[in-house]
C-alpha cells in the first residue's frame, strides 16, 4: 500500500512517539511532508517513510521551531531506495 501526498503540521504540544508525514508498510511513500513550528516530537520525525520494499521520493521535512528528540529525516526507506528527499532547518533543534 502506498502513501502519497500526505501532510502533518505540528505547531504546539508533544508527540510522544515518532511522527510521519506519510507512512507505508509495504509500498512507496511519495510527496509527503512534515512541518514543525513548535512543540516537540519525543522520538524521530519523518517526512516520508517506507517500512518494507518501498521507495521514498520527493518527501520533505521543515523545522522552524520546537524540537525533535532523536533523528529527523526528509525521507527514509528501511529496505528500498530514497530519492530527492529534503530537510530544512531554520530554527528549533534536533537533539
Amino acid at each position: 500500500m502506498k502513501s502519497d501526498k500526505n501532510s502533518i503540521f505540528i505547531e504546539d504540544g508533544t508527540v510522544k512517539e515518532s511522527a510521519y508525514g506519510g507512512y507505508s508498510n509495504y509500498g512507496n511513500a511519495n510527496k509527503n511532508s512534515m512541518s514543525i513550528k513548535g512543540g516537540s516530537v519525543e522520538q524521530s520525525a519523518y517526512g516520508g517513510y517506507s517500512n518494507y520494499y518501498g521507495d521514498v521520493t520527493d518527501n520533505s521535512m521543515s523545522i522552524e521551531g520546537g524540537s525533535v528528540k532523536e533523528s529527523a529525516y526528509g525521507g527514509y526507506s528501511y529496505s528500498g531506495n530514497a530519492y530527492n528527499n529534503r530537510i530544512t532547518i531554520k530554527g528549533g533543534a534536533v537533539e
